[in-house]
């Protein structure tokens, strides 16, 4: 394999030093990076190695490279056109499968900045990551699916990071969602913060009738430990109380979740959110057997037509290549002086 690492050399005025790899990492380019000269300050900025798209940056002065850090958008050549809200908080692209069933789907999220959460006096907030994904149009009972990752401000063990699911009937039957569950801490935080360098990964899990049966949650910290995962089978769950038997729905009301309570996904968004953010960078990759897609609109053969998460934020979203491809790439950066949208 070719060394696609990056390597800088000092002049010392009496001649240049032995050329060595910049000590960050992601320090690595299939093109090599481009720099600029201001001041005592020298700036670096390069495409990811291989299939990687995303921009990074980092700065040289008196001797020490700073952290690594995320451009918002890409290197790629061609970008699926954004929605018309824009990119940002609870408005992104759907990635889909062009009607087929999203079988083996795999979310992975690299913290590239520590993404703290709090309010403009400084107390925590909590915030969530979460997979907004779509049922088919043909009379799916589990319409609206969201597979979270949340930190909780009022959990029972500081704030911990947990998952969450969420599933919401195609009826919205009383406003009631089908069922929910939740996992125990994955992390035990002590603050509305997730460190750089953490990595949390969602795992969906699917039936021989391409249903979603399950959602496993884990993470990576920050030091690089490995923390146990955590996993929701939904037919350990219960359905809402408060759901009652709509008269066209014989067995809809409260009971444990089976097999019709589950259905195939067809696409999906995905969106960092939170009242507001005063830093946060990273990378988000999904990856399926099904070949994703990206577009603007909700793809007119999913149910829920029209429903989209109601949280905010100022986080922004890169722009994706359109596919057809079995793993896609978007950045994300908090806009700091940005009102959450």
């Amino acid at each position: 394999m070719d060394d696609e690492r990056i390597y800088y050399a000092v002049n010392s005025g009496h001649g240049w030093s032995t050329p060595t790899p910049v000590p960050l990492a992601n320090a690595v380019s299939s093109t090599g990076p481009v720099l600029a000269a201001y001041g005592t300050k020298l700036y670096g900025m390069w495409k990811g190695a291989d299939g990687d798209q995303s921009l990074y940056f980092a700065v040289f002065e008196n001797g020490t490279w700073t952290a690594l850090a995320n451009l918002p958008g890409d290197s790629g050549q061609d970008t699926a056109s954004p929605p018309s809200g824009g990119l940002i908080g609870n408005a992104t692209y759907f990635v889909h499968g062009n009607g087929a069933p999203l079988l083996g789907l795999t979310v992975t999220i690299d913290v590239t900045e520590d993404i703290v959460s709090r309010t403009p006096a400084g107390a925590p907030q909590g915030f969530s990551f979460q997979l907004n994904a779509y049922a088919p149009s043909y009379g799916a009972r589990s319409a609206w699916q969201q597979y979270i990752f949340s930190v909780d401000v009022d959990g029972p063990d500081n704030t911990p990071l947990t998952g969450f699911i969420e599933v919401w009937p195609n009826h919205l039957a009383n406003g009631s969602d089908l069922y929910q569950g939740r996992t125990p801490p994955i992390w035990g935080l002590t603050t509305t913060t997730i460190p750089a360098k953490t990595r949390m990964v969602l795992t969906l899990q699917n039936d021989a009738e391409n249903r979603i049966t399950g959602a496993t949650f884990s993470v990576t910290n920050n030091t690089g430990g490995a923390i146990p995962p955590q996993a929701l089978t939904f037919t350990n769950l219960v359905r809402d109380s408060s759901l009652s038997n709509p008269p066209t729905t014989p067995g809809y009301g409260p009971g444990q979740v089976d097999s019709r309570d589950e259905s195939p996904i067809v696409a999906f968004q995905m969106n960092l959110v939170g009242p507001a953010f005063a830093s946060g960078a990273g990378m988000i990759t999904y990856a399926a057997t099904t070949p994703l897609s990206v577009q603007a609109s909700q793809p007119s053969a999913t149910a829920a037509q029209n429903v989209v998460t109601a949280e905010k934020s100022n986080a922004v979203y890169s722009g994706m290549a359109p596919g057809p491809a079995q793993a896609l790439t978007q950045t994300f950066v908090v806009a700091k002086d940005a009102a959450p949208m």
